[in-house]
């Protein structure tokens, strides 16, 4: 981590890009120079331009949401659709006037002018030099058009695509942050992976193609305006065809619709399933079920794949109707202009065959793409709408507090008969009636057995738990060390310090509260010693002092500690007791969740709970003038030491009704156990054994693999093998072959009909073959064609054999 931020990236070009270097993308010709000459690394990458920040874009996007959410109130149901119109919805329909410009524009006006150039040449009468001359200079104006239309569009609407990707994005992780327990309960982080790595992921495809939706109908209207000037009511029948493939492309996007949100609900049960079987993998692997539960995986793939190769074949059936309405839409108009007594000229041929393809490209290709991408972007929305819609934590003072940090004299948690619960719809509350305040130099200590509410009244406290009833207030900063340590990928001191400015003194000193200075010394690198993925390369306990020193070094006034002394030995909990919480924090307000009864006497109060109501609150000698057997209330539920999580059956089940936090999972209880070797107690060994860090010395990662080059063919022959096979893939070849041998023999006729029909009208004349009249000697059935062949008129011959040919 701390590598990957000394990365500077150079600054983007395009921030100080002209107008002209914009228009022809000049301003990325440096970076393809460095990269035909070397291999481009992460570095060569240009930083990100100030105005794409993730920060703005998702602050407008979060400004338009909240508008939405604000209907709630009225009684109406909000849409993630109309703030994301309202945020980049101008912009969006800036760019797509582009589109506009060159399918209503350019791609009608290119192919007339084209057919008078044709003209001059086919007819040099019909049409005088200049008004050729025009013509010429029109077609090479308007392929400047193209460039400055075509290109510039596609650029700005993947920019378009990733603007939205990258706000809703911000938006989930920011719903995350604020998801309150009851709705942490309903999803799960496979959905929320599977958010933002294929559902956002829609914005990118859609956005190029939705303005076809609005660009393909009128150029419809355009183009058969112009194709009615060229070949009058024979036009109507190619038309026609593609207006009629408009409604069939509305069933194929209800029918991608339909399928991405079953995929879409497939895929999220697998990667929730896949999760589960990686969080208790070493479980998995002790018992030897690794292949029951790959074949559960195997399964749950496999329906995935049936719905995912459904949704091909309705993508391969669109694409094999994109290129057969060509051929259909000319054959369909060509065949009816030639039956209504017309002449077919190169005029007309050319012109209509340039505008039907500008149509087939537009109605037959990128309308259906807008269709099934809009269809499949819209169920991908109300996903996402969803989750944003999942209930919030509430906001109050226990999170927020004053602007201004006040003193630590000044700071303190009142706790006045709480109620509180995980889910507002549960029966019984959480916690019931808690009473508790916490001055600044007391140590409120929180014992009882497992499930009875401890790590609960740490959330209340924090804001993440619901109060139904009472009041809880926080005054001043607050820190919190989890039960279960969590690590990222980094250094030691990177996870102590954090975001925090490192200050070495106070680092020293936080080091040594939380029992870590005998640990750093054996490390091969000191505290710059890389934990690994999720702190692979530490055991429990360390990984636990880790922990707790992060939330020592953060300097807050308020310290919630969930039970830091189970995960360590006697020696080790006894330094934390003494040096951290009576000593390092000894001037702050303390609340501790613990099972060690040894260190109630130095609590300044005891806060007895169970079943999530409080039996007593007071000092220990008070507690026990009052008659309360501690040691025996713990023993309710099989923890009747301090380090009963080591002591116990770890594979023992909680019993019902105690909570996921206080009860660690089998798998967790598995990794407690042998991170034991990591305890302190090992570091007492013989000296002669220690090994001395180098920290001096940087630590390395070992570097992920990189090929180079071009891609080999074998890998290409394994692709195709796995698609088609031995068997299948030549016929694939061969029919591939075959199909395109036909649409250019299609094209081959039509060019041989036109010319034909001009010779006939510049002759006047129309002689058979002496050929078809020789066929006496044949048998009686090949006569019978032969002379049913010859005797058709030109007109009947031309279209026989082109209907053959489609």
């Amino acid at each position: 981590m701390e590598r990957e931020l000394e990365i500077k990236q150079p600054a983007n070009p395009v921030e100080t890009a002209s107008c002209v270097s914009r228009l022809f993308f000049s301003w990325v010709t440096p970076l393809f120079k460095k990269g035909y000459r070397r291999t481009l690394q992460v570095e060569d990458l240009y930083a990100c331009p100030k105005w794409e920040r993730s920060e703005r874009k998702t602050d407008r996007l979060q400004a338009e949401w909240d508008r939405e959410v604000r209907k709630l109130k009225r009684g109406q149901q909000p849409s993630l659709f109309l703030a994301i119109v309202r945020a980049f919805g101008f912009t969006y329909c800036m760019v797509a006037m582009l589109i506009l410009v060159e399918e209503c524009f350019k791609n009608v006006m290119q192919p007339v002018m084209l057919g008078w150039v044709v003209r001059y040449f086919s007819a040099p009468d019909s049409i005088s030099r200049t008004e050729f001359l025009l013509a010429a200079s029109g077609v090479s104006i308007l392929g400047g058009v193209h460039i400055f239309t075509h290109h510039p569009y596609f650029f700005n609407m993947q920019r378009m695509g990733m603007r939205m990707r990258v706000a809703c994005c911000s938006l989930v992780y920011r719903k995350a942050l604020r998801l309150s327990q009851a709705a942490l309960s309903k999803t799960a982080v496979g959905q929320m992976v599977n958010l933002l790595s294929n559902d956002v992921n829609r914005f990118d495809q859609s956005v190029l193609f939705v303005p076809y939706l609005v660009a393909g109908p009128l150029q419809t209207a355009v183009i058969t305006w112009v194709l009615w000037q060229h070949l009058g009511v024979s036009c109507l029948a190619g038309i026609s065809f593609v207006l009629l493939y408009i409604p069939f492309q509305g069933c194929l996007g209800r029918a991608f619709s339909k399928l991405r949100a079953k995929t879409a609900a497939l895929t999220d049960e697998r990667i929730r399933q896949v999760n589960e079987f990686v969080a208790g993998m070493r479980v998995i692997k002790m018992y030897s079920w690794e292949t029951p539960f790959a074949n559960l995986v195997d399964a749950m793939r496999r329906r995935e794949v049936h719905r995912i190769r459904q949704t091909s074949v309705l993508r391969a059936v669109n694409m094999g109707l994109f290129f057969m309405s060509s051929k259909l839409v000319l054959f369909l108009c060509f065949v009816t202009f030639a039956l209504l007594g017309n002449t077919l000229t190169s005029e007309c041929v050319f012109v209509s065959m340039a505008l039907f393809n500008s149509l087939r490209l537009a109605m037959t290709l990128y309308f259906p793409f807008g269709v099934g991408q809009g269809a499949e972007t819209l169920v991908s929305i109300r996903r996402l709408q969803k989750f944003l819609l999942l209930e919030e934590q509430e906001q109050s003072s226990l999170l927020n507090g004053p602007k201004l940090r006040p003193k630590l004299q000044n700071c303190a948690v009142v706790l006045n008969n709480v109620t509180a619960s995980w889910n507002k719809d549960l029966r019984e509350p959480t916690l019931q009636d808690i009473c508790a305040t916490v001055k600044p130099g007391e140590l409120l200590v929180v014992v009882g057995p497992v499930g009875c509410g401890k790590t609960s009244l740490l959330l209340t406290i924090l804001g993440e738990l619901n109060v139904a009833a009472g009041d809880a207030r926080t005054l001043g900063r607050v820190a919190y060390a989890c039960q279960e340590p969590w690590m990222f990928t980094g250094s030691v001191r990177s996870n102590v310090v954090f975001d925090s400015p490192y200050d070495a003194d106070r680092y020293r000193r936080v080091i040594y509260a939380a029992a870590m200075e005998r640990d750093l010394s054996l490390l091969p690198y000191g505290d710059r010693t890389l934990v690994g993925d999720k702190g692979v390369s530490l055991s429990g306990g360390q990984k636990a002092r880790v922990n707790l020193a992060r939330a020592l070094y953060y300097d807050a006034d308020i310290y919630l500690l969930d039970d830091p002394l189970s995960a360590v030995d006697t020696a080790v909990a006894k330094h934390l007791f003494e040096a951290c919480i009576r000593g390092y924090l000894r001037n702050k307000i303390v609340i501790l969740c613990t099972h060690q009864l040894q260190f109630l006497r130095s609590a300044t109060q005891v806060l007895v709970l169970r079943e999530g109501k409080m039996l007593g609150l007071g000092t220990f000698e008070q507690l026990q003038r009052g008659g309360m057997d501690l040691e025996s209330l713990l023993e309710e539920k099989s923890e009747a030491r301090p380090d009963a999580r080591r002591e116990s059956d770890p594979f023992q089940a909680a019993p019902p009704g105690s909570e996921t936090l206080d009860a660690a999972s089998p798998g967790a209880l598995f990794e407690s156990n042998m991170s034991l070797a990591g305890s302190y107690e090992q570091l007492d060994a013989e000296p002669q054994a220690e090994q001395k860090a180098d920290v001096g010395a940087q630590p390395t990662e070992v570097e992920e693999s990189r090929s180079t080059g071009s891609v080999q063919g074998r890998v290409y022959w394994s692709y195709m093998r796995a698609g088609a096979g031995p068997i299948l893939m030549p016929l694939l070849f061969v029919s591939s072959v075959l199909a395109q041998a036909i649409f250019n023999g299609s094209d081959f006729w039509l060019t041989y009909w036109t010319s034909m029909s001009e010779m006939r009208t510049n002759e006047s004349v129309w002689e058979p073959t002496e050929s078809n009249n020789t066929s006496a000697a044949a048998d009686d059935t090949w006569s019978w064609w032969s002379s049913w062949w010859a005797a058709l008129d030109p007109v009947t011959y031309n279209v026989v054999v082109y209907a053959i040919i489609i």
